[in-house]
């Protein structure tokens, strides 16, 4: 049984968390089995081996590094990491082309920043090869031609955030007789849009308590932020206790998954030993 003090300690915690949200457009979907239970899931897609797949999550740690990274990865969130405080990026789009409602498909817990050779150096070998192994190259890297370059996002800095492998995890909530990625609401939805949208732009920008775009909108990031850190809470509560209407998959479900899936095109069934 929770004390006082362990609510009071959780929320405490929540506090001391960073979110960072990150729009993008409809994402592409996909269904397997994991023990029995359907999953269908939304990601950045199975794309030709010349583009990035962002953020990347068939693999043991998640990784980011690529769109919109260069205001996400700041400098100030960079530190932050650094720094060993939990930043959390809440990847987030519109469920359908002609829906309102706003759907999470990853979280991913910032477990550390890795930092790109410099320009022109940016050769296979020079790269960690804990961190880019030879799946994480061939899907989540977009081409590298050989030459010191990448071609796409080719900027003078760059880097990899590394997601902690037991907080990342795609939010998914039972729907009839399988589970989807978590939905906002339509207020939440109305008010996410708000965070990720100026005025006479249709683009996503990065939404963090810190934007200077926000200064007047610090309530309405507090109250979708608290949305996500009661999934985060969830999260931690369900690691000795499952809960019944929600799952947190985990890189470690899902890493070996893809290579079938990009193969088959359908979905597929596994048990987790």
């Amino acid at each position: 049984m929770k004390t006082i003090r362990d609510n009071e300690e959780e929320k405490k915690s929540c506090e001391r968390i960073s979110i960072v949200f990150i729009g993008h457009p409809i994402r592409q979907k996909q269904e397997f089995i994991i023990d029995n239970e359907k999953y269908k899931i939304s990601f950045d897609g199975f794309k030709d081996e010349k583009y990035n797949e962002d953020p990347f999550i068939w693999n043991n740690n998640f990784l980011y590094s690529f769109c919109h990274a260069n205001h996400a990865l700041s400098t100030e969130i960079r530190q932050l990491i650094n720094k060993e405080k939990e930043v959390y990026f809440v990847f987030v789009a519109k469920t359908a082309e002609d829906s309102d409602m706003f759907e999470i498909d990853t979280i991913l817990k910032a477990k550390e920043i890795y930092e790109w050779p410099n320009k022109n150096e940016r050769f296979e070998e020079n790269l960690c090869s804990q961190i880019f192994n030879e799946n994480v190259v061939k899907y989540h890297l977009p081409n590298l031609p050989g030459d010191g370059t990448i071609s796409e996002h080719d900027n003078v800095k760059l880097y990899t955030c590394v997601g902690d492998s037991e907080g990342s995890f795609l939010p998914m909530v039972k729907s009839g007789d399988q589970y989807i990625p978590y939905k906002f609401n339509s207020k939440m939805s109305e008010y996410l849009l708000d965070l990720l949208k100026s005025k006479n732009s249709n683009r996503y920008y990065v939404a963090k308590e810190s934007s200077k775009r926000l200064s007047e909108k610090h309530k309405i990031f507090e109250k979708v932020s608290n949305k996500v850190k009661i999934l985060i809470m969830k999260e931690h509560v369900s690691r000795n206790r499952p809960l019944s209407n929600k799952r947190f998959l985990k890189g470690c479900q899902i890493s070996e998954l893809d290579n079938d899936l990009r193969n088959t095109k359908r979905s597929i069934s596994i048990n987790i030993k």
